[in-house]
């Protein structure tokens, strides 16, 4: 039953972005970065039409937009702040190396593979 709930949920997104060619430019063409007011406007398009899971993917696409990388860069910061107030220093240290070492045995994988 998920699967077929997931099965219609990409059929709605992908003709949802048939129907609008200009998001579509702004999150499939390669040459495309959008400015900061079209993310937020293209971010707020995907929210009011319930596509939450494009807006990592519009992120991925534009992160060298540098007002976007600073304001993600600052939000993360500010989420790491609070993660660390919870959790504890020593906590949140074993996290960053864990993710450290999980991000070298994945560069080493990308390299094996290709």
């Amino acid at each position: 039953m998920q699967t077929k709930i997931n099965e219609d949920k990409l059929v709605q997104m992908v003709n949802w972005l048939v129907n609008h060619p200009k998001v579509q430019y702004r999150l499939c063409d390669d040459e495309s970065e959008v400015s900061p007011e079209e993310f937020i406007e293209t971010m707020e398009l995907f929210e009011r039409n319930g596509f939450h899971e494009w807006i990592p993917v519009l992120f991925l696409k534009n992160c060298y937009n540098d007002v976007l990388h600073q304001a993600m860069t600052s939000l993360l910061i500010e989420k790491a702040g609070q993660e660390w107030q919870r959790i504890g220093t020593e906590q949140l240290c074993k996290e960053i190396k864990d993710k450290i070492k999980e991000e070298i045995r994945l560069k080493e994988d990308r390299r094996s593979t290709f």
